[in-house]
C-alpha cells in the first residue's frame, strides 16, 4: 500500500504536464505527451542531484529544510539547471512539429519510463531525503532512461529523414531526365520549324500564282503557334515557361512573366527546370482550382537589387496554404509521397547559397527565391 500515493504523485504530475504542454505548444497530444514525459524525467533527475551535493557539503537538504533564503535560492537553481538540460535536449532533438512518434517510439517511451517508475515507487517506502544512494540511483535512473528516449526518437527521424532525402533525389534524377528529353525535343522541333517556315517563304516568293501564295500563308499561320513565344534570353527558362504557359492557356490561367532570363545564366539549367517546374506546377495545381476563371492569376517576376537576384513566382489560390517550419503543408492525403516540390526547391537554393521564403500575402500565395547576383557577368 506504501507504494500507491507515489503511484498517484506520479501520474498526477505526469498529467499536469501533460496538460501545460499541450496548452502552451499547441502540439499533437502524443508529442506534448512526449514532451511531457521529458520534463518529467529532467526534473526527477535534477533534484535528486542536487539533494545529495546539499546533503554532502552542509548535511541538510536546501530543498526542503533551511532557512526561506537557501530554500529560495537552490529553487531557483534547480529551475536553471533544469532550464540548461532542457535546452541541451532541444538542440539533440529535430523540430518539434517535425517530431513522429509511431509505433516503435510509443512502445520506447513505454520501456524508457519504466525502471524510472520502479525506482520512484520503491524508493516511497524510505526517507529518500536522507537517503544519498537512493537519490544516486534516482539521477541515474532518470538520466538512462532520457537518453534513451531521446536517442530512439533522434533515431527515428533520422531514419525518415534518410528516406525522404532518397525519394527526393529520385525525384530530382526524373525530372532531370525529363528535362534533357524535353530539350532535345525542342531542338529538334524547333530546327524543324525553322526549316519549314523558310521554305515556305521562298515558295511564297518564287510563285507568282495567288492560289499558291494563300496556301503558303495558311500553313505559315498554322505552324506560328509553334514558335517560342516568351524569350527571356535564357534558353532552359524559354523552354520551362513556353510548357507551362501553354499548360495555362488550357486551364484558363492568367500567367504574366516578367523576367530577364540573362540574369540567371549563372544558375545550370537543370536547377533551373527544377525551380521553375516546380514553382509553376505547384502555382498551376493552386490557380486551377478556383472556380472563376479571371481569378485564376500567376505573376512571375524577377529582378536585381544591391547585389541579389530575387525571383518571385505569386498565384491566387482556393484554398489558403497552412505554412510550417518556413513551407506549406501538402494537402494531398497521400502526405508521404508529395510534399517533395518545394522540398527540392530549397535543395536547389542551398547549392547555390541562396534562400528561399513562402508567405502569404494580398490573398496570395508568394514563393521568393533569392540568389547572389553573377559578378563574373558583364
Amino acid at each position: 500500500m506504501g507504494s500507491l500515493p507515489a503511484l498517484r504523485y506520479i501520474c498526477a504530475t505526469m498529467l499536469y504536464h501533460l496538460l501545460f504542454v499541450r496548452c502552451w505548444s499547441g502540439l499533437s497530444w502524443p508529442v506534448s505527451g512526449f514532451l511531457a514525459l521529458v520534463f518529467l524525467l529532467i526534473d526527477n533527475c535534477i533534484w535528486p542531484f542536487l539533494m545529495g551535493i546539499s546533503r554532502s557539503f552542509w548535511g541538510i537538504s536546501y530543498l526542503y529544510e533551511g532557512s526561506i533564503f537557501f530554500r529560495l535560492f537552490f529553487i531557483l537553481l534547480l529551475w536553471c539547471l533544469e532550464g540548461v538540460l532542457m535546452v541541451k535536449i532541444r538542440d539533440l532533438l529535430p523540430p518539434l512539429e517535425r517530431i513522429r512518434l509511431g509505433w516503435y517510439n510509443a512502445i520506447l517511451m513505454l520501456s524508457s519510463i519504466i525502471p524510472f517508475l520502479y525506482i520512484r515507487v520503491s524508493v516511497s517506502r524510505f526517507t529518500i531525503q536522507n537517503n544519498k544512494t537512493l537519490q544516486i540511483i534516482m539521477t541515474i535512473c532518470c538520466l538512462v532512461s532520457m537518453i534513451t528516449l531521446i536517442g530512439g526518437i533522434g533515431k527515428a527521424e533520422d531514419e525518415h529523414e534518410k528516406q525522404r532525402e532518397a525519394q527526393m533525389r529520385y525525384i530530382l534524377g526524373k525530372q532531370q531526365q525529363q528535362f534533357e528529353q524535353k530539350l532535345q525535343q525542342f531542338d529538334a522541333l524547333d530546327r524543324k520549324y525553322h526549316d519549314m517556315k523558310n521554305m515556305l517563304l521562298y515558295l511564297e516568293d518564287q510563285s507568282s500564282r495567288a492560289d499558291v501564295q494563300g496556301q503558303v500563308q495558311k500553313l505559315l499561320e498554322e505552324i506560328r503557334p509553334y514558335e517560342t513565344s516568351v524569350a527571356t534570353g535564357n534558353e532552359a527558362i524559354d523552354i520551362l515557361l513556353n510548357e507551362k504557359l501553354a499548360l495555362c492557356q488550357e486551364k484558363k490561367i492568367t500567367c504574366v512573366p516578367y523576367l530577364d532570363g540573362t540574369m540567371l545564366d549563372h544558375v545550370e539549367p537543370i536547377d533551373l527546370c527544377i525551380l521553375f517546374g516546380n514553382a509553376l506546377d505547384n502555382a498551376i495545381e493552386s490557380s486551377s482550382q478556383i472556380e472563376k476563371e479571371e481569378d485564376r492569376q500567376i505573376g512571375i517576376k524577377l529582378v536585381e537589387k544591391g547585389g541579389f537576384v530575387a525571383l518571385t513566382f505569386r498565384n491566387t489560390y482556393a484554398v489558403r496554404p497552412e505554412i510550417k517550419s518556413g513551407l506549406p503543408q501538402t494537402t494531398k492525403e497521400d502526405k508521404k509521397n508529395h510534399g517533395y516540390g518545394l522540398e527540392n526547391i530549397r535543395y536547389v537554393m542551398d547549392k547555390y547559397q541562396g534562400e528561399m521564403s513562402c508567405r502569404i500575402e494580398d490573398e496570395e500565395f508568394v514563393l521568393t527565391l533569392l540568389f547572389m547576383a553573377d559578378r563574373d557577368k558583364g
